[in-house]
């Protein structure tokens, strides 16, 4: 095997493939495989719940494989500066010699000095790596820039360490031309909903914590994402990079749509003002107490109150009789964090039942957060 590559193509792989390939590790999952097929090179690595395919262009002088260490590869890689037309590395040569896999770099200087490098890096079997992952036909289509958001915005919510499989990702939802994005940890639920230009297929799909977290890694703005979700895998494919992971699904999604209904009274606020209370707080919130903090309405007035801590907040205009409720100090300030918008409702029935963090301006974002058991005052 010999190929050339350019040093900024390479060391955008060397970036993706530190999504699945772990560092210091000797087993297949700090490996990565090497192919090279007519005018490409092609990348791969897995772990054992997720994987990475990135296919280069590549001026190929001799096809092959090679299976060698990533982590050996990623310092020397990374090292040099690109070529910007005077200066930097232009390209690594890489060539199988024997047993070894030898990268090579010329670096260019000012007045016309130069300089070069060279790695030889142990090849592992390649029968003992695996079969590349291929993409499917599409079954969604989604923006770069929506997924990304969503997944800010819900990822506050999930639990991925839940004996519950629904808490372990996002739910996204495909329905009357909008995919509402929810993701809950049985205390809290977040809902994002945008409407659908995309896509015309209706439907639920699952995004695991794991293929998230990869995911937010890897996006570029403003990319189309091709996916193909089924049972076993779910796929990601934009870019010359097939990203995937393996699937995650639940018995039946938790009745979450119920709760927007539970409330009586509507107060408008400003999203910066409260957060900025309860983030005043936030040091002296009472982790054995549930970091419980009450809300009230006495007197005209809406407080956040905790054991040690009382905020006034100003000028709050309603209609509605005194009331109190009790839920997480944290879950608040997490859900106020993952709404964009400035100005906000907050909705409550009673000190049953939880309350409604509702965004009333771009976004259409809300969240709702249990109440705790009210203490005797």
């Amino acid at each position: 095997m010999e190929f050339f590559i350019r040093t900024s193509d390479m060391q955008r792989v060397i970036k993706l493939l530190g999504v699945t390939a772990k560092m210091n590790d000797t087993s297949f999952e700090g490996q990565v495989l090497i192919k090279t097929n007519k005018d490409v090179a092609i990348f791969i690595s897995r772990n054992s719940s997720s994987g990475l395919t990135c296919t280069v262009p590549a001026k190929i002088i001799v096809e092959g494989q090679s299976n060698i260490l990533y982590s050996r590869m990623k310092s020397f890689i990374m090292t040099f500066a690109p070529w910007d037309g005077e200066i930097g590395a232009k390209e690594f040569h890489f060539v199988l010699r024997n047993t070894k896999l030898f990268v090579e770099v010329e670096t260019f200087y000012e007045n016309e000095n130069s300089s070069k490098s060279k790695l030889h890096l142990e090849q592992f079997k390649v029968s003992s790596f695996f079969t590349p992952v291929e993409m499917d036909k599409s079954n969604l289509i989604i923006n770069s820039n929506i997924i990304k958001t969503a997944i800010d915005k819900a990822i506050y919510a999930i639990d991925p360490n839940s004996s519950e499989k629904f808490t372990k990702g996002i739910r996204m939802l495909l329905k009357d031309k909008k995919i509402i994005y929810t993701a809950t940890n049985g205390i809290v639920v977040s809902n994002y909903e945008v409407v659908n230009k995309s896509s015309k297929n209706d439907g639920e799909y699952f995004l695991p914590y794991g293929f998230i977290m990869g995911l937010r890694r890897l996006l570029a703005d403003d990319t189309q994402l091709f996916f193909n979700i089924t049972k076993q895998k779910i796929k990601a494919s934009f870019d010359n990079v097939l990203y995937w992971s393996n699937s995650l699904s639940y018995d039946h999604w938790p009745p979450t749509d119920s709760v927007w209904n539970k409330y009586d009274k509507t107060i408008e606020l400003r999203r910066d003002i409260l957060l900025s209370g309860i983030s005043a707080a936030a040091d002296v919130l009472d982790k054995d107490d549930f970091n419980r903090v009450t809300i009230e309405m006495v007197n005209n007035k809406l407080y956040l109150r905790t054991d040690n801590s009382l905020f006034e907040y100003p000028n709050v205009e309603h209609t509605y009789s005194n009331f109190s409720v009790d839920i997480s100090g944290r879950d608040l300030i997490n859900s106020l964090n993952a709404i964009s918008d400035n100005d906000i409702k907050f909705k409550c029935l009673d000190e049953n039942n939880g309350v409604i963090i509702e965004s009333c301006g771009k976004d259409d974002q809300k969240a709702f957060i249990t109440n705790l058991i009210l203490k005797k005052r």
